[in-house]
């Protein structure tokens, strides 16, 4: 592992759609909670993945 590595408990925080907006992708469709988004890989007519807002901070997903 480098140094520049994130802690699980770090990347948890990361908010998925904001982190892609400032990688350049923006969601071709919202639909609250979801944001759909094109491949980034590889040309498509329709949204290829989508991130739930509500999902994507990972406060709801750590395990109890």
């Amino acid at each position: 592992m480098t140094a520049c590595a994130l802690a699980c408990a770090e990347a948890i925080e990361i908010d998925l759609v904001d982190y892609l907006v400032k990688q350049g992708h923006q969601p071709q469709k919202i639909s609250h909670p979801d944001n759909w988004y094109m491949s980034p890989s590889h040309d498509e007519r329709d949204s290829f993945f989508k991130v739930n807002r509500n999902r994507a901070l990972g406060t709801n997903m750590v395990p109890e």
